[in-house]
């Protein structure tokens, strides 16, 4: 299953995609673009079927900006 997770940003360079797993926080790859307005739509391929918790990670330096965590269902 392809995943695409869209949502606004501010001067954030670079995101994160992450899914839980046994608890702990996991980076996935995955492809993000900023566009104008600063909107963004992050791409990525999820193999594992079942249920799946995403959040997004902004990086910015030394900062991390957390998104909401997203119930995923993959079939």
């Amino acid at each position: 299953m392809t995943s695409v997770l869209r949502h606004h940003c501010r001067s954030v360079p670079r995101f994160v995609l992450q899914h839980e797993k046994s608890g702990k926080w996991i980076p996935l790859r995955a492809t993000a673009k900023v566009k104008k307005g600063s909107s963004y739509a992050l791409i990525a391929k999820l193999n594992t079927k079942g249920a799946e918790h995403l959040r997004i990670v902004g990086v910015s330096g030394s900062e991390k900006v957390y998104s909401p965590t997203v119930a995923a269902k993959v079939k």
